[in-house]
């Protein structure tokens, strides 16, 4: 009796251990969002256990489609095939330009199409706006032609926001915000962008920490300031960005570029990075099994 009792408290606790290592990966996000990454996603969709299956699993993502963007307050598709205007589809902040600043239309890109900037003078600029003072995120696709030179601005809004990537970095990604008008910056070293390849990259400041994420996966590290965002009535700029005495063009390909009045969660920006298929995506909402 002894001998069996002992037998059963081995197995019971070995069952345990078996449990809880299932559920390693999902209660450890960067864990599972960094394994996520080595696999094919729709792969370790069907293969993982039924305790870590997303009850949305099966969701036509037709019907999500609404939800996909919560807080976006403007959303620049650039499919336009020429100049001067590039329309703000969730709230009428058009961009423009004039002459020799014109990207050129490039058929093939991330979602239909996209705006391809030289890196010389392109930019594409908005009206006079106010922005997001609580919280904020910004994000966009890019596809660097080249990146030699001087950090290269993505996103930008004078004394406001910067999305960059850093040459200090090889070119990593760079987030900055004002924040009661002083400079809060994530310098990442860990987000290289690749030259000739789709990336989405974004940043998000929830009035206290500021963090990146590079294609759909939070970069480690982040910066911590308490306050709000400085708000000021000025043009976003798309393609381009101005710090420290330096005019910073983009050389390369940027479409859907978009910001939003909160900071997005890991799950909402995974959600978008996927284009709202919940499909392919890593799950991150658990279910117990039966």
């Amino acid at each position: 009796m002894k001998t069996r009792g002992n037998l059963f408290f081995f197995i019971s606790c070995g069952t345990i251990l078996a449990l809880l290592g299932g559920f390693v990966g999902v209660f450890n996000p960067a864990g599972a969002a960094s394994e996520a990454k080595k696999m094919n996603l729709d792969t370790w969709q069907e293969e993982r256990p039924f305790a870590q299956r997303s009850s949305l699993d099966n969701t036509d993502a037709s019907s999500l489609e609404p939800n996909c963007r919560p807080n976006q307050i403007s959303y620049w598709k650039l499919d336009e095939t020429g100049p001067p205007n590039y329309v703000d589809s969730q709230d009428g902040r058009d961009a423009t330009c004039t002459g020799a600043e014109c990207p050129e239309p490039y058929a093939a890109g991330k979602y239909d199409g996209a705006q391809d900037f030289d890196g010389l003078d392109d930019r594409l600029a908005t009206a006079n706006s106010y922005n997001p003072t609580t919280g904020i995120t910004a994000m966009a696709w890019i596809k660097p032609d080249t990146l030699v030179g001087l950090d290269k601005g993505i996103f930008y809004k004078d004394g406001v926001v910067y999305l960059e990537l850093e040459s200090d970095f090889n070119f990593s990604v760079d987030f900055s915000v004002i924040v009661n008008g002083r400079l809060l910056e994530y310098e990442s070293q860990d987000s290289r962008v690749p030259i000739d390849q789709w990336t989405h990259i974004a940043g998000t400041y929830d009035g206290r920490e500021l963090k990146v994420y590079m294609n759909g996966v939070r970069i480690p590290g982040s910066v911590i300031r308490v306050g709000s965002i400085d708000n000021k009535n000025k043009p976003y700029y798309i393609g381009y960005s101005f710090k420290e005495t330096e005019n910073r063009y983009f050389d390369g390909k940027i479409d859907e570029v978009a910001i939003f009045n909160k900071a997005l969660s890991e799950l909402e920006i995974a959600r978008i990075y996927v284009n709202c298929t919940f499909r392919s995506m890593m799950p991150l909402v658990i279910e117990a099994p039966p």
